[in-house]
């Protein structure tokens, strides 16, 4: 069976299918080179060695300065790659294209648009080129075009959509996750561009109902200065979550919120789209409408509001039984045919047919 190679920072593990890796796997040490010049015109991302590894604009810097700290970076994934036959570039493409052509001769090299499409001119399609394939997570972004099309434009090469299933998800009996749900909805995750208003009008109109989790900036204090970058006051601190108390959340709470980073209503499939449905919470959506090429629609909620938000989460509290029907429906669809085997298996497949 041909070895293949999988980046994702925090999936420290294996499956039948790939070996996850890091960049705590390359050994790398973020660090600052103070040029004025730099910061003059990038500001701090044009010191900052991680940032300038998330656009191709800085990679291509990196690559022409001949820097020391990328070129160690990238011979050690030459190194660590060692005896695979893929690479699947997946939470983001550090690697210039010169670097690829050279030095991964043979490999079959994945580039995937996951931090979409906000990340698709800054560090995706410059790279597409220099790939054998493309993933992608989001059926499409525009009402009358999808990803696939939008790739293959100028890019006749193979392009597959990917769901963004967790390897490491469990399956419990769907029984005992409806018996253990109470009358709560949480939320984690960072409060990015248009989410940190809705999060905290959410917070403030369901109170002690709603569970607001996430790595908020200053120690999860940004609330209280948030005024000072025009945003509403949000005088609460809000608390990080480990992944065994984000699980205990899934499975303890009836419904579990889910918002895309750019609002745009036409994009669907983040992780926690296919997390919330394998743990049977309700799904309640901040978008118009899901993309019927995940899950049926009518086994979510869609709002476009926090009113809406709000005026649904009486209505799931003044119905539980009810609802708990459509997260079970979900549930079954996520483990019919979004598990973990079958995901992987298929992408493996089809890697090896390329």
């Amino acid at each position: 069976m041909k070895k293949y190679l999988f980046f994702k920072n925090g999936w420290n593990f294996s499956n039948k299918y790939f070996d996850f890796f890091s960049l705590h796997d390359l050994q790398f040490k973020n660090s600052f080179n103070f040029d004025i010049r730099d910061i003059l015109v990038n500001g701090l991302s044009g010191i900052d060695f991680y940032r300038q590894l998330l656009t191709a604009d800085g990679v291509n810097k990196l690559f022409l300065e001949r820097d020391p700290r990328y070129l160690k970076l990238c011979q050690n994934l030459i190194e660590y790659s060692d005896g695979y036959d893929s690479i699947v570039m997946f939470d983001f493409n550090f690697l210039h294209p010169e670097i690829i052509k050279k030095s991964f001769l043979g490999k079959k090299m994945i580039l995937a648009f996951v931090d979409d499409p906000y990340s698709t001119l800054s560090r995706g399609v410059q790279y597409l080129s220099a790939f054998d394939a493309s993933i992608f997570i989001s059926p499409t972004y525009l009402a009358n075009s999808s990803t696939e099309k939008l790739l293959k434009i100028n890019n006749e090469k193979p392009v597959r959509w990917f769901p963004l299933v967790n390897p490491g998800i469990q399956r419990f009996p769907i029984e005992d996750l409806l018996r253990n749900k109470s009358e709560k909805i949480f939320y984690a995750g960072a409060p990015t561009f248009q989410k940190y208003q809705n999060l905290t009008d959410l917070k403030k109109a369901l109170s002690s109902d709603f569970n607001l989790y996430g790595k908020w900036p200053l120690d999860g204090y940004f609330g209280y200065v948030a005024p000072l970058l025009k945003k509403s006051l949000f005088p609460r601190r809000v608390k990080s979550i480990t992944n065994l108390e984000l699980l205990a959340e899934y499975k303890h709470c009836i419904a579990a919120a889910n918002m895309h980073c750019s609002g745009i209503n036409n994009e669907s499939g983040n992780l926690r789209t296919y997390e919330i449905a394998a743990y049977a919470c309700i799904s309640l959506n901040f978008q118009s409408k899901e993309n019927e090429k995940i899950f049926p629609a009518e086994s979510g909620i869609y709002v476009s509001s926090v009113d809406e938000a709000v005026k649904s989460w009486s209505e799931i509290k003044a119905c539980p039984n009810q609802f708990k029907e459509m997260a079970a429906k979900r549930y079954d669809y996520f483990w019919q045919h979004y598990s973990p085997e079958k995901v992987y298996g298929g992408l493996y497949d089809w890697i090896s047919k390329l």
